[in-house]
């Protein structure tokens, strides 16, 4: 068994029924590369291309995290064949080291509700009714539309105003703050069509 510096258990990477080599995961979610770009020269010292080589994991790096949903889910990013790939951290964890996914329809879910903790005892296989019921017994249904989501500039009042307004797109902007395309879609109910 395979433990990193900070003592958590480490295993390959392995992401919806598929092993990724060079990458690591450790039980609690941090996400290592032990991959290293080789640039290949010819006779007189032109590249002449570049491979990743694994040098295990003992010499490997630990890979930045970045939010990739609006819910707070952490993912990273892997090169798979010369591509870039985005992982969820949460999956990846529960992939490498929680007991295999009962179906297509079992999506990874988080026991607290907190999506940054990706510690292996926190992950479960769920299904969307599942996830929604928890949702609802928790209390974590709330209504975020409107004023109440959590990246909202604009309020009820201010929605009110600006379908009212005979200011333009530009004006009300940077009236209230926010890009012309944001008043626009304001004023064609495109957004805000709970008011």
């Amino acid at each position: 068994m395979l433990h990193d510096r900070y003592h958590d258990e480490v295993r390959p990477l392995q992401y919806n029924d598929q092993i990724f080599h060079g990458y690591w995961i450790s039980s609690v979610g941090r996400v290592y590369s032990s991959l290293k770009t080789v640039i290949d020269v010819d006779d007189h010292n032109k590249m002449i291309g570049t491979r990743s080589v694994c040098v295990g994991f003992s010499a490997s790096r630990i890979l930045k995290t970045q939010s990739t949903s609006t819910y707070g889910h952490k993912g990273v990013g892997i090169r798979v064949g010369g591509r870039s790939k985005k992982i969820q951290v949460h999956r990846a964890v529960l992939c490498t080291f929680g007991p295999p996914r009962p179906s297509h329809r079992h999506n990874c879910g988080h026991r607290d509700d907190d999506p940054t903790n990706n510690d292996r005892s926190n992950l479960l296989w769920q299904t969307h009714e599942e996830n929604n019921k928890q949702r609802a017994e928790r209390n974590r249904s709330a209504d975020s539309r409107g004023s109440k989501h959590p990246s909202s500039i604009l309020n009820e009042s201010g929605v009110l105003e600006i379908r009212s307004s005979s200011m333009s797109c530009t004006q009300l902007a940077v009236r209230h703050g926010v890009a012309r395309c944001t008043i626009d879609a304001v004023k064609k109910r495109r957004t805000w069509k709970h008011i």
